[in-house]
């Protein structure tokens, strides 16, 4: 399963710098080394994690994986699933590859019944009906604005986790 971490609380200003930083990046633009970002460039060890950064009880999700990766996508053909159990709840959003790869990409928003602050987040995403993902790419020690896509929930889905 994918990693998900979640940064709020005492990191809150430095999350306000962090999204701020890569709001300010073009697309195809790798994130500067310099100011609030540097959290993101000593934390990120490994392709295809999540990071959730919390600012103004807003989420901002990122997906950080290598270009090569995110170019075979189709961003365009997605769907979710959902399932739940006594201790957590999952939402997957799942994106069809462009080309013939059989495993589509997975992203999943996995939170604990017990974490206030996971429940608080998890709760948002369903009012909204909608995910918005910053796609980080890693290429060469540089760290790259990929894009910014919204994905919308449909009806059919949240109707499952509001059961």
């Amino acid at each position: 399963m994918e990693k998900l971490n979640l940064f709020t609380e005492n990191s809150e200003v430095q999350n306000k710098g962090i999204i701020e930083q890569i709001e300010q990046t073009k697309t195809g633009e790798p994130l500067s080394k310099e100011g609030p970002a540097l959290f993101l460039y000593d934390y990120i060890t490994y392709e295809n994690e999540n990071i959730i950064l919390e600012n103004d009880n807003n989420y901002y999700f990122h997906n950080i994986n290598n270009e090569d990766e995110f170019d075979e996508l189709d961003f365009t053909e997605y769907g979710w699933n959902y399932s739940s159990s006594d201790s957590q709840v999952t939402l997957s959003l799942v994106i069809e590859s462009k080309i013939s790869n059989p495993f589509p990409y997975a992203i999943n928003f996995t939170v604990n019944n017990n974490d206030s602050e996971s429940l608080k987040m998890f709760k948002q995403i369903i009012e909204n009906k909608s995910v918005t993902i910053q796609f980080l790419s890693i290429l060469y020690g540089q760290i790259y604005n990929y894009k910014n896509i919204t994905f919308e929930i449909d009806d059919n889905t949240i109707s499952k986790v509001l059961k």
